[in-house]
């Protein structure tokens, strides 16, 4: 029964192609009764912020503002001019000032974590112990911050500083934080990624175990999970003549990489999951040695099955691409695509 499931939505990273989480989102928050948890790295952490905000005051006129903002984008790479004449002191290629704009326009002031009634969850990447670290209720610090921190590409844009530690991009180390969802508990995973799509995601087991919380209240959190393997190589027709073009392409493979690497070792251990299961049935002492020899029993450890749902472009989002936030006529074909597909999904999810 869908009051018995605990629904988790996780959005990855993709700069300017975020344009089509924001027609995904708009049906999420239509069509999905209930979301427990919100998950997001990046651009999807600030659009996961923005449903959490829609389910708080239970109004999509939230929804609407994002929708009109990404419209109308402008000066999101804004060159940092002084750093230019100081190369080897700037921060930053781009100052972030339209981006904390951005946030303010849809984050309240003072607004945190524990205001929200669906577990809202921000990755970002710490400089200083050079791990991924997500923001939530126990974290302490301001939403706003955090997600800037979650959408500081590096060299991009500057680090941000909360606390004693500097803040990255999420997306630098775990572009679609699917370990986050798996730690707070969900039964069923909606994945909003960015990355065409080959193959739908469904019905994997899954192994998690429990994160680490650090004294200053950030969770570590490790990922033994599951999902259908990703796309091949993906050949892109692009020319990337500039400095700028070639490092956004990077960063965007990078991404990729992450995300779809992490989906193939999830689905080995899916098939290692599945396998002992067939021993346990035949010999449960030969099941038990082999899940010892494979290191899938740990302390705090559970075992479960875990629906995983993926709404995914089928082609690639290009233009605008990761740094195209200029070109108006694709974001808005973006929000319309996004829209297509997360009604293509959700029926099938809602059954």
């Amino acid at each position: 029964m869908y009051s018995e499931r605990k629904i988790a939505v996780v959005l990855s990273g993709g700069g300017a192609k975020g344009a089509y989480q924001v027609g995904v989102i708009r049906r999420l928050f239509s069509r999905v009764p209930r979301i427990d948890v919100l998950c997001g790295s990046s651009v999807g952490a600030l659009h996961a912020a923005v449903l959490a905000e829609a389910f708080l005051s239970d109004d999509a006129s939230i929804l609407d503002r994002l929708e009109r903002t990404w419209l109308n984008l402008y000066g999101v790479l804004t060159l940092d001019v002084r750093g230019l004449l100081r190369p080897l002191a700037a921060q930053s290629i781009f100052l972030n000032t339209r981006v904390r704009q951005l946030i303010h326009q849809c984050i309240p002031a003072g607004r945190s974590f524990s205001d929200y009634d669906v577990d809202l969850s921000v990755t970002a990447v710490n400089l200083n112990t050079g791990t991924a670290s997500a923001f939530d209720r126990s974290s302490g610090a301001p939403v706003r911050e955090a997600l800037l921190a979650s959408c500081a590409i590096p060299v991009v844009f500057p680090a941000v500083r909360i606390g004693r530690d500097y803040f990255v991009d999420g997306g630098t180390f775990n572009n679609t934080p699917l370990r986050e969802a798996m730690v707070r508990g969900a039964t069923d995973v909606i994945v909003v990624s960015m990355r065409p799509r080959f193959s739908p995601v469904h019905q994997q087991g899954i192994s998690t175990y429990p994160g680490t919380r650090r004294p200053d209240g950030q969770l570590d959190v490790g990922l033994a999970g599951a999902a259908e393997q990703g796309p091949g190589p993906h050949v892109s027709s692009r020319r990337f003549d500039s400095a700028l073009s070639a490092g956004a392409r990077l960063f965007e493979l990078a991404l990729e990489r992450l995300l779809y690497e992490d989906m193939r070792m999830a689905l080995r251990v899916n098939e290692l999951l599945r396998a002992v299961e067939r021993v346990r049935a035949k010999d449960p002492d030969l099941a038990e040695r082999m899940e010892k020899a494979a290191g899938l029993v740990k302390p705090g450890r559970t075992m479960r099955v875990v629906n995983v749902v993926e709404i995914a472009p089928q082609n690639e989002l290009m233009p605008p691409g990761t740094l195209g936030f200029s070109d108006k006529r694709a974001i808005r074909n973006l929000i319309e695509l996004g829209r297509a597909d997360a009604d293509a999904v959700i029926g099938g999810f809602l059954r």
